[in-house]
């Protein structure tokens, strides 16, 4: 015996579901084809489930179960690619084998790199230096709301070693950038402002910082 809707259903939902193979159940906003949930039964793996109607709408399957059975098929058998078949972006390849600029070849621990800042003595540096008093020692485990920086960045040459990495907060992140992006004008600063001035970036750094 088929089984019937336990509360009125949205028509157009309705037709998508019985092309599926699927009995809606419940339909928590009958008048809107896309606000709400409903709950379904799948009759392929007899599942019951409840989804948001625009990820119903949206999906070719709509049943959780039945897509995530048919992605475990569809797997089966075959294996991921070595490590070693992935090509490698630039700035990986610069991590993993760093290539000093001739600017910063004197440079090597930490000390080096404070007399270095020191010398330059631009904005950029004297910003650096102050959050260098603020953060001294950087902890091998990355504070809670802190992002790693590369005093010299990675775009310019800067090499991925500790003595030139600093935790810094969200928003002192952003201002280092920022800073850094006036003095030197590098387009890797200015792509992370931009990054960072997109909707998702703003919901983590807040409306006050923009590359205004």
């Amino acid at each position: 015996m088929k089984e019937t809707s336990m509360s009125s259903v949205n028509p157009t939902l309705e037709a998508i579901a019985a092309e599926r193979n699927h009995t809606i159940l419940i339909d928590t906003n009958p008048r809107a084809k896309t606000s709400g949930n409903i709950t379904i039964k799948c009759h392929v793996c007899q599942q019951t489930s409840t989804v948001e109607k625009k990820s119903y709408l949206n999906s070719v399957q709509g049943c959780r179960t039945c897509k995530a059975n048919n992605t475990s098929k569809a797997w089966r058998g075959k294996t991921r690619k070595p490590k070693s078949d992935y090509r490698e972006t630039p700035r990986q390849i610069k991590m993993r084998n760093p290539t000093p600029a001739p600017e910063y070849e004197a440079i090597g621990n930490r000390e080096d790199l404070v007399r270095w800042l020191e010398n330059k003595n631009d904005p950029y540096c004297i910003y650096i230096l102050s959050c260098m008093q603020k953060y001294p020692s950087p902890p091998s485990k990355k504070p809670v709301g802190f992002e790693g920086h590369h005093i010299i960045p990675i775009h310019a040459n800067g090499p991925h070693v500790p003595w030139n990495l600093i935790w810094l907060p969200r928003e002192d992140h952003f201002i280092a950038h920022q800073i850094r992006a006036e003095v030197y004008s590098e387009n890797g600063d200015k792509r992370f402002l931009r990054l960072k001035s997109t909707p998702r970036g703003k919901r983590n750094y807040g409306p006050a910082f923009s590359t205004s």
